[in-house]
């Protein structure tokens, strides 16, 4: 068998206190279809054993952080019993300081992925970096904890991403507690620099999808390692939401396109790895909202939307305020909103720094950034 190689796929899953979600997600992709051997990458594929059935911690072959067995070696890869997990598909899970012991039952449930532990909570940004940054694949799927994935799906993505074409690449996510309607259909930013869920809440059956979406998720999107490399990865500075937005933007700065696959399918548990934290999500969206637009708008594009842009900012502003309002009250309400702006006056400095240099890198200009906000309403 072929020695020390690349894995055709890495699979990036960043995880806080949500073990059962997790068990879930790590199911769906241990029942996958795909087959690196198949995937054409331009590197031979890992000699993992192709079969696996349940087995004792002790009977388990030894694992690290890259394991391998020989399939000559391994009885049960002639034994005709259920494929075994990953084929081709390197998993790094990145646990940010959970609490419930996710490392100790991976070691026990899914020994073949690798994990890596943060000892305290790092935010969403930072701890799905270090996944990325570990990652040998040239492919990247950054996948949420609460997200399951139908067995088909990484073998369609994957064929998409053979052609060449895009850089970005999103399955078709749907409800997973209602599966008629869609979660989302790829990712859209507005003129008003608001990031939307294309195909929100709306009748799978009867959708039909962007031909190219703006950009794709960060809790179930496919990404060129190349890319990454060029532009990248999320900035830590937005800690959670819009941290994919913005990287989105930088990519289609440097030139880079996104499509939608729609026979990928996934079903995703809406917000279920924030664990219902309202006024901590307002708080960033109100706070990276701005940063998005002060990092990636040129100062016409900037100019032509200054009025929904605006209109979102009062939008973001009056959320914040209703939102700690109904926690604290009308009182510390204020002083949550105030604190809120000064968090994010605190950034701008290093948001404007940034911004000088994703536009001096630009490949495309403002007029098709233009055409492609204006597919979404203001």
């Amino acid at each position: 068998m072929s020695g020390e190689t690349s894995p055709a796929l890495t699979v990036v899953i960043p995880t806080w206190n949500g073990w059962d979600l997790l068990h879930d997600c790590l199911e769906s992709l241990r029942r996958q279809t795909f087959q690196a051997s198949v995937y054409d990458q331009g590197h031979a594929t890992p000699s993992f054993p192709r079969t696996w059935e349940s087995r004792t911690r002790q009977e388990l072959p030894k694992t690290t952080l890259d394991p391998r067995v020989r399939e000559d070696d391994d009885p049960l890869s002639r034994s005709g019993v259920e494929p075994f997990p990953f084929q081709g598909m390197e998993i790094i899970v990145v646990d940010d300081g959970s609490t419930d012991e996710t490392p100790a039952h991976l070691k026990t449930e899914f020994p073949e992925v690798q994990c890596l532990v943060s000892p305290v909570n790092l935010g969403f940004a930072a701890t799905a970096n270090r996944g990325l940054a570990a990652a040998r694949a040239p492919w990247v799927f950054l996948l949420n904890n609460d997200v399951t994935l139908a067995e088909d799906c990484i073998e369609k993505l994957m064929a998409c991403a053979r052609e060449g074409t895009y850089s970005m690449i999103s399955p078709m996510v749907l409800w997973a507690e209602d599966p008629q309607l869609i979660y989302s259909a790829g990712d859209g930013i507005g003129v008003n620099g608001r990031p939307v869920s294309l195909g929100y809440k709306e009748p799978h059956a009867n959708y039909v999808p962007e031909s190219e979406p703006f950009g794709v998720s960060g809790g179930y999107g496919l990404f060129r390692k190349t890319m990454l490399d060029e532009i990248g990865l999320l900035d830590e500075a937005f800690v959670a939401y819009f941290e994919d937005s913005d990287l989105c933007f930088r990519a289609r700065w440097a030139g880079h396109a996104a499509t939608l696959v729609p026979d990928a399918r996934a079903r995703h548990i809406g917000s279920a790895s924030i664990q219902g934290r309202t006024w901590w999500r307002t708080r960033q969206c109100f706070q990276n909202h701005a940063l998005l637009v002060l990092k990636n708008y040129s100062l016409p594009l900037l100019w032509k939307n200054l009025g929904p842009i605006m209109r979102e900012r009062c939008h973001q502003w009056s959320r914040v305020f209703r939102v700690a309002r109904s926690e604290w009250g009308t009182a510390r309400a204020v002083g949550f909103t105030l604190a809120a702006w000064w968090g994010l006056m605190r950034r701008v400095p290093s948001a404007l720094h940034t911004r000088q240099g994703i536009l001096r890198k630009r490949r495309i200009d403002n007029n098709t950034m233009q055409v492609l906000l204006e597919k979404e309403p203001p």
